[in-house]
């Protein structure tokens, strides 16, 4: 379900919980660097979901991680504070029809990677 160009991420080992050991970052930039989880299938119907990202080793992450959550009717874009609720799930919201989740490198600071959960809810 996650894929892309992951030449320019830097593994960690505190994704944090039961996501230890896959926690990827990258240094923060232009925003042509990023990650993307899909489904193989589209998901039809109506799903919360929510990002899950770990503590950096080196302490700061961005105050202003770029997450796009696309849908088949349109996109909306999140800024997130990757130095807040650290180590959990933390929900972007509720959407219908869901097609990917995407982040970038295009922050204050360097952006962190784990998981992404699409939760059916109808």
């Amino acid at each position: 379900m996650f894929y892309r160009d992951m030449a320019d991420w830097v593994r960690t080992s505190d994704g944090g919980g039961s996501f230890r050991n896959a926690c990827y970052w990258i240094l923060p930039g232009d925003g042509s660097k990023g990650a993307l989880w899909r489904t193989e299938n589209p998901l039809l119907g109506t799903y919360n979901i929510y990002v899950w990202y770990g503590r950096l080793p080196h302490g700061h992450s961005a105050t202003n991680a770029h997450f796009v959550v696309a849908t088949r009717r349109d996109s909306r874009e999140f800024m997130i504070d990757q130095n807040e609720d650290v180590g959990k799930w933390n929900l972007l919201g509720k959407f219908e029809d869901p097609l990917y989740v995407k982040v970038t490198n295009k922050a204050d600071g360097p952006v962190a990677i784990d998981a992404v959960k699409f939760e059916r809810v109808r």
